[in-house]
């Protein structure tokens, strides 16, 4: 299956129709049919998010295409400045782990979030940052 994807960047398709590109009005089309119901903080960050994110330079989104049918697929997005972790996902062990290397590595701790799933399912994501 890995050979029949193609992988775009979306920075590389923001300027618009000018030699092959596609632009961002094309991006935010082909990003409306995509839909993640087990877990809509997928889906609204793609819709909603990764475009603006990829603008201010805070991460960058790749989305990956079926070759055979030009599908999208799915999408992965690396994050160029804040890291978020949800410490509810690791045990004590695994958090006193991550404050020790955060703190080694000089992050600190930028901001703390709550989310909500339609299913009313809560968390917290604690959100790192650490200025190059």
């Amino acid at each position: 299956m890995i050979n029949n994807v193609t992988v775009f960047n979306i920075r590389n398709c923001f300027s618009g129709i000018i030699d092959g590109e596609i632009g961002e009005n094309a991006i935010q089309d082909i990003l409306s049919d995509f839909s993640c119901s087990k877990n809509p903080d997928i889906e609204k960050f793609l819709k909603a998010q990764s475009t603006e994110f990829t603008k201010k330079n805070q991460s960058v989104t790749y989305l990956v295409f079926s070759n055979d049918d030009a599908a999208l697929l799915g999408y992965f997005t690396l994050t160029i400045k804040p890291i978020s972790i949800n410490p509810d996902h690791f045990s004590n062990t695994v958090k006193r782990r991550i404050a020790r290397v955060s703190t080694q590595n000089h992050f600190k701790r930028f901001d703390v979030r709550e989310t909500k799933y339609c299913t009313g399912n809560e968390h917290k994501l604690v959100q790192l940052l650490k200025v190059l």
